[in-house]
Order: structure tokens, then sequence, then C-alpha cells
């Protein structure tokens, strides 16, 4: 989501890279120990799993629910829900069936809608959709959101971290870049490098606990944190959702290249050379359609990204707690008011909270905004829901939540 926004800090710096240096020793020495604790035999009436035994342990040392987990989950009604594919059943061939409705829904979605002269040059409209010509009245088409029920509930992620506190447990002394204030549009935004025992108490400090600090939100938001911490990967892996959308991205734009060719006849060589010249641009861009970024986002209850678009699809996983979600398809950009200069152009002007419930949105200054159709969903621990690029959404955690967003296209 800042993409188009300020970057966050640096962390070259020879200060940091001893810290994490000495965390990874720290966190080696951990590991050798839980290993070697792993390979000991134990005795039948012990029972016959070690790392059954060992997380028990555990769990009774550390107790895994934060206070704020112990709160009563936040109801929400949802009256437009999300396009959901439930995973009927256990095993392989339920996550196969549930795939093949994914990719039949990702076909039949792919609506044909109309450019216009006056949205051509809207960032947010013309970028997410699959141009098919850039003249006013030319095709497009466009996927929509769909959110896989269980998706991932195989991860031992959802088996292993259970909430915030195995961050703190196991990799404390890490430093993180920690957003600071309502939200990263808002003017009380700043960031702080924080270690992550201080972030994750900070998190769970209530504001009777701790006062005016108790309201401060703080929110790790799209950290590349399975890379600075690769032990993480291994609890999770790139959700098979990733990869079949990418084979119809890749089916689309195979599509488009030949219809762009067949308008081009033999005669008009300019017209070749741009095409092949576009087609440069578009490889050289950025990063490639098949590269996957991997970002997390950890949290206390009620940490907002206000509505914003992306410029890569994205399958968003939940691990830890729950997020309401909010879209808006691109066509409303207009009703969305989105910022028109500087770093938050992908972002709206309306940045406060927009859940259920919370919504009382300033009618006169966006009149629009109360009238443009929206779908709304609650992604639960083992959820993916797929966004696709271009798709304005706004996202609120309802408990302390860990979600990892996988970036592709």
């Amino acid at each position: 989501r800042r993409k188009l926004s300020p970057p966050p800090p640096r962390f070259g710096s020879d200060l940091f890279e001893e810290e994490e240096e000495e965390a990874e020793k720290e966190e080696g020495k951990t590991q050798d120990q839980s290993d070697r604790l792993e390979s000991q035999p134990l005795p039948r009436d012990q029972g016959e799993n070690p790392r059954e035994e060992k997380e028990q342990m555990e769990t009774e040392q550390h107790p895994t629910t934060s206070p704020k987990s112990q709160n009563v989950p936040i109801q929400l009604t949802i009256t437009s829900p999300v396009h959901s594919i439930a995973l009927n059943g256990e095993g392989e061939d339920a996550k196969i069936a549930q795939l093949a409705s994914f990719i039949a829904a990702l076909t039949q979605t792919q609506r044909i809608h109309k450019n216009t002269k006056e949205t051509e040059d809207d960032f947010a409209v013309k970028t997410p959709l699959h141009t098919l010509g850039g003249e006013e009245g030319q095709k497009t088409r466009r996927l929509e959101p769909i959110l896989l029920k269980g998706h991932v509930g195989d991860w031992r992620a959802l088996r292993e971290w259970r909430d915030l506190g195995f961050l703190k447990r196991k990799f404390g002394r890490r430093r993180v870049p920690v957003e600071i204030g309502s939200s990263y549009a808002g003017t009380d935004y700043s960031q702080q490098l924080m270690r992550l025992c201080d972030f994750i108490d900070a998190c769970n400090k209530t504001e009777a606990e701790d006062g005016e600090a108790g309201r401060q939100k703080l929110y790790l938001a799209q950290h590349r944190l399975l890379d600075q911490i690769p032990q993480l990967s291994d609890d999770l892996e790139t959700p098979d959702a990733v990869f079949a959308a990418l084979e119809i991205l890749h089916g689309q734009a195979e599509e488009t290249r030949e219809e762009k060719q067949e308008g081009i006849s033999d005669e008009d060589e300019s017209q070749k050379g741009f095409l092949e010249k576009e087609e440069e641009e578009e490889k050289n861009h950025g990063c490639s359609p098949d590269e996957v970024e991997r970002n997390a986002w950890v949290g206390p209850a009620g940490t907002v990204s206000p509505l914003h678009v992306d410029p890569r699809e994205n399958v968003f996983c939940q691990v830890v707690g729950s997020k309401y979600v909010r879209l808006y398809a691109p066509e409303e950009s207009k009703s969305l008011y989105p910022y028109e200069g500087g770093f938050l152009t992908n972002t709206s002007q309306i940045t406060q909270d927009i859940s259920p419930g919370n919504d009382q949105v300033d009618e006169e200054r966006f009149p629009k905004f109360g009238g443009a159709p929206y779908v709304e969903a609650v992604v639960s621990p083992g959820d993916c829901l797929f966004i696709p690029r271009g798709w304005w959404h706004f996202v609120k955690s309802l408990e302390p939540s860990f979600s990892v967003s996988f970036w592709f296209g």
C-alpha cells in the first residue's frame, strides 16, 4: 500500500546489522537446545511425540492468550459479502476441489467493462484493468475478490504461532519498523525502530493500563519480516491460490498481446515498433510478474489500513486473529475521493474507520461515497482473500492480528 508513499527507514547501519547478528546467534542457541530436547527419547509413559510434550510445556510456561484476545470477539453484520468458497472436508481432495472452484470463479468474473476518456488518466482505474486498447470505448476486463475459507488451514503457523507472544519469545531482540498513529495517512503518523519484545508488550497494553499511551496505535505494516527472519518461512508456504491466479493472468496477458497484434496491419511498422517498445517497458517496469512479494502485518486490535489501492494482485492470508475488509471496484474510484497529488494518490481522502457501526463519513465533503457499492468480509485464521489489483480496500484488525500478504502479477 506504500508503493506510492514515503519509503520506510533504511536499516543498513552498522549498529543495526550488529544487533541482528547477535539476535541470530541467540536464536541459534535456543534452536540448538530445542533440537537436542526433541532428539532425546522419552519413556513410553511420557508419550510418543516429544514435540507435543515440548509444546505442552511451553504453553504452560508461556500462556498463549494475550489480554486483548480474552475479550469477546467483535460481532459485525456483513450486508454485502464477498464471494466465498468453502473448504468442504479435509485432506488433499478437499483442497483440490476448492482450488478448482476458485479457478472457475476467476474465469467467470472476468466481466467486460468500458473505458471512458474521463478515466483514462486516472491511476486507480487505469492500472487495475487488463486493457485491450487505450482508446475511448475499447473493452477491458478485470477480476473480482474471492474469499477462500480455510485455504491455508494446514499451515504449521496456525498451530505454532497461536498469538503474538511467540514473536516475543523466539525473536524478541529483532528490531522492526513500527508505524505509530491512527494510520499511515493520518497527521499523527510516524515510524520508529523497536525491538519485537517491546512492540508486542505495547500491543498488549490496554487503555486502562496505560492511559493515553494505551490508545496509541502501533502497527508493523507491509514489512518483509519473513525475509528478515527466515525461520518464520518454515511454518508457511505460498498459497496454491497464488499459482492458480498467476496462470490465469498469464493467459490474459497472452490473449491481450494477440489482440493488440491483430489490430496492427502488416504495413504499419511504426505501430509494431510501438507495441514492442511497450512490451519491453512492461518487462522492465519493476519486479517480474512471477515474483511473489511477501509482507507481514502485525498489530493489536483496532489497527487500520485506510481505503487504498495496490498496483499488484494480492492473496491476503490470516494467521492470528481476524480482520474486517471492505472492497470497492476500480470503477468506483471517483466516488472514493483519492488524493490528487503527492505520495498518497493510491489512497482515499476518507481515512477514517469505515467498518460497520463506525462509517460516519462527512456527506458534505464526500457526497458520492455513501452511494458507492462495495463488498465486505471477515477474514479469520486459515482464510485467504484474493484482492485483484486496482480494487480499493479498507482493512481493520478485530483482534491482535498477524497477516501475510502475497503480492504478484
